[in-house]
């Protein structure tokens, strides 16, 4: 049930059936309402992926989108994307490493006479999504059946029932976004619910650097969700779950809704929590991935795997993921413990069924696989940690940059005739960048200069014919200034 399909993400198998008495159906997915004994002959289910209950803050919370689609071509059923695609990095087993896209040509000898195309689900999906969307987690101005929303939406709406903002005291729900007040003023709350016009009204307080090379920052990123009670539904026992502080030192939970025992660390659980010395050695891989791959322009560059022909650590996941893979003790020995390693290479070489000629089918292995032809059949299940685990946890505060600086300075004097210093001066600026171009005429919405295409998805773009922002572009402003002593370099 760990092997990849060929015509998806990897995904587990959505069924596997039997006629002895002592095996059972495993059922995945949209079906999959939580986990259920079974009778001889039935079902056993368990749960894959989460439905959310409340408003989304993570587009990494698009890894449980399922979308069983279904192709028929003559006689032969191509599966569609399987789950956990968004936010992932192993490539579509169908499609060759150096590519994105596959157009498979079918021989008329072939029972499937027809074209088809394999895409590499995961690649495409973060370029799609990650660089061009978030989360404002405004909540929008009519609250139909108030109850089922969160509380604080109803308490910001109370307070903010004009024209413009006028009470922030009760933070969205992302609490790091908060809004950008252009020359003082606060932004209309039109604006911040326009999907359009939100970003240029809206800034990330503390984003972290996905560039950053700090062993240390890495560490207080992954242990940050630290110190909190995780409530989920726990589907054995059919009730609440309150997995305390105490239980979750360093907590990767899988599942905000649902989790399919209470048992931290098992495969069917869906919630890791990782000890202080796992936690290190994963963000001191991280860094090494950094290093050997970056510096990453965007977060879908950070995300993906590199494009090659050749079967490598780089061009099998990305960086997070390899992190996750080289991770020395495997911090994902336990869950591997309760499956076995499959030579994927063997199980699938030669299928009649299954276009030829094959593309390499050990693309699909983990970053640390020796010439990358093992596959565990835990990868995947919900107490195994992947690299969509962290990017549903931390993409909300990610960014690819910084946009507040550190700048220090230093002048002195000399004497003239000998040359000998007179005097020295040492100064400090915080300097951020803000939405706004240096000038205001043009709108922080304008994104195109003349002579320069739209970006994707804007349609109705505004050429920025300012020379001064063509020149300059955004607006940085001092946030704070003081002077230095010697002491404090």
């Amino acid at each position: 049930w760990g092997l990849p399909r060929r015509h998806g993400y990897y995904i587990f198998e959505s069924e596997m059936v039997s006629d002895g008495p002592d095996y059972k159906t495993s059922t995945w997915g949209d079906q999959s309402a939580g986990e259920e004994p079974a009778a001889v002959g039935g079902s056993y289910r368990k749960v894959l992926a989460d439905i959310p209950l409340q408003p989304m803050v993570s587009v990494g919370q698009f890894m449980h989108l399922q979308t069983w689609q279904q192709v028929y071509i003559n006689n032969y059923q191509q599966l569609g994307f399987g789950s956990m695609f968004v936010g992932g990095s192993y490539p579509n087993s169908a499609v060759p490493l150096d590519q994105t896209l596959l157009d498979v040509s079918i021989s008329a000898t072939n029972i499937l006479q027809n074209k088809f195309y394999s895409i590499d689900n995961s690649y495409l999906a973060n370029q799609a999504l990650f660089d061009g969307y978030c989360f404002s987690t405004v909540p929008p101005a009519t609250l139909p059946g108030a109850t089922v929303y969160p509380a604080n939406w109803v308490a910001f709406n109370n307070q903010n029932n004009g024209a413009q903002l006028a009470d922030t005291r009760t933070p969205f729900l992302n609490s790091r976004m908060v809004p950008y007040r252009k020359n003082g003023a606060a932004p209309a709350l039109a604006d911040l619910r326009d999907m359009d016009r939100a970003a240029a009204n809206l800034l990330l307080s503390g984003a972290f650097n996905i560039n950053s090379t700090s062993v240390a920052a890495w560490r207080t990123l992954l242990s940050s969700l630290s110190g909190n009670d995780l409530s989920l539904w726990n589907a054995s026992a059919k009730s609440a779950y309150t997995f305390t502080a105490a239980e979750l030192k360093n907590p990767i939970p899988r599942f905000w809704s649902a989790t399919g025992n209470s048992s931290v660390n098992t495969p069917w659980c869906g919630v890791r929590a990782l000890s202080d010395v796992e936690v290190t050695e994963l963000a001191t891989r991280i860094v090494a991935e950094v290093k050997t791959r970056g510096p990453f322009l965007s977060l879908s560059d950070f995300l993906n795997r590199r494009l090659g022909s050749s079967s490598t650590d780089l061009t099998r996941a990305g960086a997070l993921q390899a992190a996750i893979d080289k991770t020395s003790p495997d911090i994902n020995a336990t869950i591997k413990g309760s499956g076995v390693a499959v030579n994927v290479t063997a199980a699938v070489a030669g299928s009649a069924n299954l276009p030829q000629p094959l593309p390499i089918i050990s693309n699909m292995m983990d970053a640390s696989s020796s010439g990358g032809q093992t596959w565990n059949t835990t990868v995947g299940m919900p107490g195994y940690l992947m690299q969509q685990d962290l990017v549903q946890a931390f993409s909300p505060v990610m960014a690819a940059r910084s946009d507040t600086f550190v700048v220090r300075t230093y002048g002195e004097k000399t004497d003239p005739i000998t040359g000998k210093s007179m005097a020295k001066a040492y100064c400090e600026a915080v300097v951020q960048r803000v939405p706004d171009y240096v000038d205001q005429n043009d709108e922080a919405l304008t994104t195109t200069q003349a002579g320069f295409a739209a970006p994707a998805g804007d349609a109705t773009p505004v050429s920025l014919v300012n020379t001064t922002n063509q020149t300059f572009g955004r607006r940085f402003r001092i946030v704070s200034f003081r002077w230095l002593t010697p002491n404090d370099l």
